[in-house]
């Protein structure tokens, strides 16, 4: 089975610090689960997750991308059915502000997905 999204994602994203130390992180990507007919979980046969962003200085950035391409190939069998999700997901950290020093972590991600496309043979 051929899977593939092209999403259209928009983000803002930053890092502020002093003496201390931020982090932001963000990914896209497909995961696809295998589960038994009976909806029991077998395995996660794709769990992709592909880097937007791994901040950990003081900067701020913003913008957007008209189309990140994903796609996954996997052999497939009648015995089980598969759930298909293009996914995003990230974490922003800092140690909060005390007495003039310390740091914190940020990110908003928006994805849209219109389609995705699914090719069994």
């Amino acid at each position: 089975m051929d899977v593939s999204a092209n999403p259209s994602i928009s983000y803002s994203y930053g890092c502020h610090n002093f003496l201390s130390s931020p982090h932001s992180h963000a990914f896209i990507g497909l995961y696809i689960g295998e589960y038994t007919l009976g909806g029991d979980f077998v395995q996660d046969v794709v769990n992709q997750q592909i880097t937007l962003w791994d901040l950990t200085h003081r900067d701020n950035f913003s913008g957007s991308n008209a189309g990140v391409p994903l796609s996954a190939t996997i052999l497939v069998d009648s015995n089980h059915f598969y759930e298909i999700w293009v996914w995003v997901g990230g974490d922003a950290e800092g140690k909060g502000w005390t007495g003039g020093t310390g740091s914190d972590g940020r990110l908003e991600l928006n994805a849209h997905i219109p389609s995705i496309s699914v090719h069994a043979y």
